[in-house]
């Protein structure tokens, strides 16, 4: 009798060390997690659709300067994006705001109704060399692209499952070349509609 108490208190004393080393375990990697995920900062060619504005502004670096706006603000801001949703239904163009980064290249970071839906990289206009390295930066990261050209101006275009990417391109006589890169969710319609 002595012999099977001593048996079952090794098994349950297992048991609660197996218990606790799960219990850790799943902390730390909760926490681990976690702490990745708020020290991870926001980019243009990885942006988290969908992330709310409040969040977004947490995880952009303390470094980076950038300003706030609205297509009110500014009534000749261009955004092709933009311009789609509002097709869709004028009434979003006053849930729109702009993050715009002061950075190179300049960086313009579109939510409506709080939620990040689109991003814009301004080029602006830079050299051949330039222009090749934007393309060979989105080619590797997207994959194979399909390519619109009317005359001095080409679109070229990235899809992914999750974001679609959109090169647009006009070329001056120098050779150098007014450069904008478009990103934007996927699912924009369905989030569209979800929010609405």
């Amino acid at each position: 009798m002595i012999f099977k108490k001593s048996s079952q208190n090794t098994k349950s004393l297992s048991q609660a060390v197996c218990i606790i080393i799960c219990v850790v375990f799943l902390s730390t990697a909760f926490l681990t997690a976690s702490k990745a995920e708020s020290s991870g900062s926001i980019s243009a060619q990885d942006p988290r659709w969908g992330i709310t504005l409040d969040d977004f502004t947490k995880h952009l670096g303390e470094n980076i300067r950038y300003i706030r706006f609205t297509p009110k603000d500014k009534p000749d801001y261009k955004n092709k994006i933009m311009s789609y949703i509002t097709a869709i239904d004028n009434a979003y163009l006053s849930h729109i705001l702009i993050i715009r980064t002061m950075t190179v290249p300049e960086t313009d970071y579109l939510f409506v109704k709080g939620k990040l839906y689109t991003v814009l990289e301004d080029w602006h206009v830079v050299n051949a060399k330039k222009q090749d390295s934007i393309l060979n930066d989105l080619t590797k990261r997207y994959g194979k692209a399909s390519i619109a050209k009317d005359g001095n101006f080409s679109i070229t275009s990235f899809n992914t499952p999750v974001t679609k990417v959109l090169f647009y391109k006009l070329v001056y006589a120098d050779g150098t070349a007014k450069c904008k890169v478009y990103y934007y969710t996927n699912k924009l319609f369905r989030m569209l509609i979800m929010d609405q």
